[in-house]
């Protein structure tokens, strides 16, 4: 009995250039049991050939990928990996597009700081 094929990659949460992808196990898995998963994405609208391959060990159905370009859409597909090797590719994920990744993080006391300066250069030099 073959591997059969997991459930398309689904977005746990997404940050900035980062995204988490879940998926559910095969439900047949030839009586094997899985030592991994193969993930691979590429981007959207790119020749399903091009794909990038992340191997994740042991039998978690979760990856998260840092570092992609903002702003771009990617497709994913990920298989199961038995001793027998590797099994059916799930469905292409829906496109998943990555934020802009230049978020801005002020701290209340960061901002107090530059309102300080400010109010000083304000009163003080002018």
């Amino acid at each position: 009995m073959a591997v059969g094929a997991p459930g398309p990659p689904n977005v746990a949460w997404k940050a900035g250039t980062s995204v988490n992808l879940e998926w559910t196990a095969p439900e047949s898995t030839g009586g094997l049991p899985v030592v991994g998963y193969a993930i691979f994405y590429g981007l959207a609208d790119a020749n399903p050939d091009l794909r990038i391959r992340v191997d994740v060990d042991g039998a978690s159905t979760s990856l998260t990928l840092s570092e992609l370009d903002p702003q771009t859409s990617y497709v994913f597909i990920v298989a199961a990996k038995t001793e027998a090797g590797i099994g059916a590719f799930s469905v292409p994920s829906d496109p998943i597009q990555t934020n802009n990744g230049k978020a801005i993080h002020y701290s209340i006391s960061r901002l107090l700081l530059i309102l300080f300066i400010y109010l000083f250069v304000y009163f003080f030099v002018c």
